[in-house]
């Protein structure tokens, strides 16, 4: 299992419905609830996997600071370029500090 693996949600729900399938074919019932168990296990690490992904996936802030140094790119004039570059890490501050909870998510203040 690769640290990829780890984050990849699909890959722990799939091993749930496996597991799943294999309890129905379980004539045991402590066996079979060993296994729904292992299923619903399977299901927690999909939903952590999805709240990291969430979690590292960029914000409104973060989209604004990649727009701010794409247009920086294309200036020719140095100041106007240092400006935009520097408009794009104030952007990243508020989606970092976003991110850790020190602004509230408001869309008004992005």
């Amino acid at each position: 299992m690769t640290l990829q693996g780890l984050n990849d949600a699909k890959h722990w729900r799939d091993r749930a419905a496996e597991m799943r399938v294999l309890s129905d074919e379980m004539k045991d019932l402590e066996v079979r609830s060993l296994i729904l168990r292992l299923a619903n296990d399977y299901d927690k690490l999909a939903d952590r996997a999805e709240d990291r992904a969430a979690h590292n996936a960029p914000g409104p802030s973060e989209q604004h600071a990649a727009e701010y140094r794409q247009v920086a790119a294309q200036m020719k004039d140095p100041q106007l370029k240092k400006r935009l570059e520097d408009m794009a890490n104030v952007w990243d501050m508020l989606g970092r500090e976003r991110r850790q909870g020190v602004v509230e998510n408001n869309p008004d203040q992005t």
